[in-house]
């Protein structure tokens, strides 16, 4: 299930579910060239088709530019974050479990599906699927 988180919900939502992907993405992100977009209906993304694949993980999305208060609780406010070179917000994934920041795929993982499935099986790993022997 993908929820809109901003900076008068966070709180409630934070500690409502124990596991958490939470992408922090720029306005306009839906028109880039990036595979992971905002869940916006009608745009193609894979975060989308990952989440109708893993329909048990909890996603959240917040738009960077408009939720300072998510950005300082979860110490975002870094170099990553900002782009000085295009001035521009970059998207961002972090998990969370139980209320704290448990990954944070800046400066890390790159911006990308293998990153996103690396953070949904950690804290997951029921998700992980069983090897199968030949």
């Amino acid at each position: 299930m993908v929820y809109h988180v901003n900076d008068s919900n966070y709180i409630e939502h934070i500690f409502k579910y124990d596991r958490i992907v939470w992408f922090f993405f720029r306005k306009g992100q839906e028109k880039s060239t990036l595979n992971i977009k905002p869940f916006i209906d009608g745009v193609i993304s894979h975060n989308l088709e990952l989440s109708q694949n893993f329909n048990n993980v909890t996603y959240f999305q917040t738009y960077i530019e408009d939720n300072p208060k998510i950005m300082e609780y979860f110490h975002l406010m870094d170099n990553y974050i900002w782009s000085h070179q295009n001035k521009v917000f970059n998207p961002r994934i972090i998990t969370v479990v139980n209320g704290k920041k448990h990954f944070d795929q800046a400066g890390v993982k790159c911006y990308c599906v293998e990153t996103l499935i690396e953070m949904i099986f950690d804290i997951y790993p029921e998700l992980v699927p069983e090897p199968t022997s030949e």
